[in-house]
């Protein structure tokens, strides 16, 4: 029954033209706010703010049911360049986690990591570690002992100190040899070198390295032809960080799990998995308030104050931000080394502007 009903509201959709993805299309077609239900007043005083005061934004778009309604790049920067996305990168990672299960490299979430990653086995390694699975990662509640928080502290500062949070070149036996203080499932840490270690399992499980898997399954499906994905010295695609991507290609990928992992009448994502994806698997933590929650390396924010949504977030002011029951996707980039709170757009000009000024 349900998948019957996931069929209808596909049909329906397709018939009221909503779905426009359905006809292949895979370049982003721009509309008036108004024509979509946005106040364009308050979208040109963003506009505004933007290029008066707000020198550290590096682009904003804004789209509604499947149109894009606003776009601004600063610093000289337009459609074609390149952003530094930073964490943005755990979500895309997080994506290919789930074409892997499609493509039956993966089997199953609950696999222990120890069968790709022998290492967990080694003598130095903590015992607990053989027995944490790729949920526990996906999810970020693998129980090794890290503070995310206090290693962007100690960076921000370029203290000394800051030795002891060094990987060394090697992230996969400094990630596999930290103690495991929480049983595996149990405790929320945010943890990047627990992204690392699900790229290291992509490329063990797929052959190939993560950047390299997204060029096979991931960006021709979107239509995405230029992104640049930084690996470590053993060849892994960074998990954690180092994806670049342009707005509207960042902006795709938001549309993409908008629209339950299809894109251009392909279901690129399992509808299954893009749906546990964006919803609660965690409690959630640092760096979000203590009302967020998290899925699958996606933030999901049942904002007391606004819409149900998620977003992929990063250091520095970097969000893919989804509204479902708006149809609405905001992506903001910025100077990573500025990491001011970027996200006062959406909720001062973005989520207003979906209601009409009154006269």
């Amino acid at each position: 029954m349900k998948h019957f009903l996931h069929s209808l509201l596909a049909v329906t959709l397709l018939l009221t033209g909503s779905l426009t993805w359905a006809q292949g299309q895979q370049e982003w077609i721009e509309s008036a706010p108004a024509e979509q239900g946005m106040n364009a007043e308050l979208l040109a005083q963003l506009r505004q703010r933007l290029e008066s005061s707000a020198p550290h934004i590096r682009s904003v778009l804004v789209v509604r049911n499947d149109r894009l309604v606003f776009e601004y790049y600063g610093q000289g920067l337009g459609r074609t360049d390149l952003h530094v996305v930073n964490s943005v990168t755990k979500s895309v990672l997080s994506s290919l986690v789930g074409i892997a299960l499609r493509e039956k490299l993966i089997n199953d979430l609950d696999q222990k990591i120890r069968t790709w990653l022998p290492e967990a086995l080694a003598p130095d390694a903590d015992p607990k570690a053989r027995n944490i699975t790729l949920r526990h990662l996906l999810t970020m509640t693998a129980g090794f002992d890290w503070d995310e928080q206090a290693r962007d502290t100690c960076f921000a500062a370029r203290t000394a100190s800051c030795d002891r949070f060094n990987d060394r070149g090697d992230p996969l036996n400094f990630a596999l040899r930290r103690p495991v203080t929480s049983e595996p499932g149990t405790v929320f840490r945010y943890d990047s070198h627990s992204s690392q270690l699900l790229s290291v399992i992509l490329s063990r499980a797929t052959g190939m390295s993560a950047a390299k898997f997204a060029e096979k399954h991931l960006a021709p499906a979107l239509g995405v032809t230029r992104y640049q994905w930084a690996s470590d010295a053993q060849g892994h695609s960074r998990g954690g960080f180092g994806l670049q991507l342009t707005a509207r290609d960042m902006a795709k990928f938001g549309a993409l799990y908008l629209h339950g992992g299809r894109w251009a009448g392909q279901q690129v994502i399992p509808a299954d998995f893009a749906e546990a994806s964006v919803r609660q698997q965690s409690t959630g933590g640092y760096p979000w308030p203590a009302w967020a929650r998290y899925g699958y390396q996606w933030w999901v924010l049942p904002d007391p104050g606004g819409p149900a949504s998620y977003a992929a977030n990063g250091l520095g002011g970097q969000y893919i931000y989804v509204v479902p029951s708006s149809e609405l996707v905001v992506v903001i980039t910025s100077r990573p080394d500025e990491r001011r709170d970027t996200a006062g757009i959406v909720r001062e000009y973005v989520l207003p502007a979906l209601r009409p000024r009154q006269p």
